[in-house]
C-alpha cells in the first residue's frame, strides 16, 4: 500500500499503543507546508495489511486545519471496531492516495479482575459445624482466586505479543518508508501466526470464565446447604435449651450455648456480601 505514494505529506501525532473502547478515539496530524487541503481528503481507521484505499472501516471528512497546518479528528466510540485481536492505524486519504499512515495501535476493553488479597480480604474466616463442608467451600475460593489470576495472565501475554509486533513494523516504517508495502506482505504470515495465537488465547480466557461462574455456582449451592445446617443447630438449641442454658440427658450434662451458641455463620461468597449485610442490620 505505501507504493501508493512517493512520501508521506501527512504525519500522525502523539499515537499511542493502545485506545479504549469504552472512550472516544481522537487523533491529530499536520500537513506538510507545501500540501493543499482539499475538500475530499478523510481520515479513516484501516485494519493493519490493507491493501485498498476503500478497505477502511470508518472515515470522517477532514475540516478545520489551522494555520500551523494541524487538524483533528475524533471517532466515536460505537463506531470504533470491535476486534479487539487485530492491529489498526489511521490513514490520511485524497482522492483514493494515500498521504500518510500512523504506527500500529490496537483497541482493548480495560479488565482489572481482582487480586488474591483483594478477594480474601473482603470474607471473614469462620467456623462451621461441618469441618468438610468449610474445606470444600475453601478450596473453591482458592481454586476461582487462581483462575482468575490465569485470565489476568494471558490478557497480559496478548498485550505483549501486540506490542512485540508492533515495535518490529516500527523498525520496518523507520530503515524503508518507500518499501513498507513489501515489508508489509512477508510480515502477513507472521501476524495471522500472532492472530491465531490470540484467538487461541482468547477461547482460553473464555472457557476458564465459564469454569469461573461454574465454581461460583457450586460455592452458591454449598453456602445455602450451610445455612440449612444452621437452622437445624438453631431448632436443636431451643429444643434442648433449659432456663440455665443445660441440658440433662442420660446422666451427662451437656452445655449448649458452648456447644452451638459459638458457632460463627460461614464466609459469604463475594456476590452475597451485600445481601449478608442487609440481613444482619435487620
Amino acid at each position: 500500500m505505501w507504493s501508493l505514494m512517493n512520501s508521506p505529506v501527512v504525519t500522525f501525532l502523539d499515537i499511542k499503543d493502545h485506545y479504549d473502547l469504552k472512550n472516544d478515539f481522537t487523533c491529530t496530524f499536520k500537513l506538510d507546508a507545501k500540501y493543499v487541503q482539499k475538500s475530499y481528503d478523510i481520515v479513516a481507521i484501516f485494519k493493519l495489511g490493507w491493501n485498498n484505499t476503500s478497505e477502511y472501516i470508518t472515515g470522517k471528512a477532514v475540516r478545520d486545519v489551522n494555520t500551523e497546518q494541524i487538524g483533528q479528528i475524533t471517532f466515536l466510540g460505537y463506531l470504533l471496531p470491535r476486534d479487539t485481536s487485530n492491529l489498526y492505524q489511521v490513514c490520511y486519504i485524497s482522492n483514493q492516495e494515500l498521504k500518510g499512515a500512523s504506527s500500529p495501535f490496537d483497541f482493548s476493553v480495560e479488565y482489572q479482575p481482582l487480586t488474591t488479597s483483594e478477594i480474601l480480604s473482603s470474607q471473614v474466616l469462620i467456623s462451621c459445624d461441618s469441618t468438610a463442608m468449610c474445606q470444600v467451600i475453601l478450596e473453591k475460593d482458592i481454586e476461582i482466586t487462581k483462575l482468575k489470576e490465569m485470565i489476568a495472565s494471558l490478557t497480559e501475554e496478548n498485550n505483549i505479543l501486540k506490542k512485540s509486533l508492533k515495535v518490529f513494523l516500527d523498525e520496518k516504517m523507520e530503515s524503508s518508508f518507500k518499501n513498507y508495502d513489501q515489508d508489509i506482505t512477508k510480515l502477513k504470515g507472521s501476524v495471522e501466526g500472532i492472530e491465531h495465537i490470540v484467538l487461541r488465547h482468547n477461547k482460553d480466557i473464555k472457557m476458564l470464565k465459564n469454569k469461573v461462574v461454574e465454581g461460583e455456582e457450586e460455592y452458591k449451592k454449598l453456602y445455602f446447604e450451610k445455612l440449612k445446617i444452621e437452622k437445624k443447630y438453631e431448632k436443636l438449641k431451643d429444643t434442648y435449651c433449659s432456663d440455665k442454658g443445660w441440658v440433662h440427658e442420660e446422666e451427662e450434662f451437656i452445655d449448649v450455648n458452648k456447644d452451638l451458641g459459638e458457632l460463627q455463620p460461614l464466609p459469604p461468597f463475594p456476590f452475597m456480601l451485600q445481601h449478608s449485610h442487609s440481613d444482619s442490620k435487620a
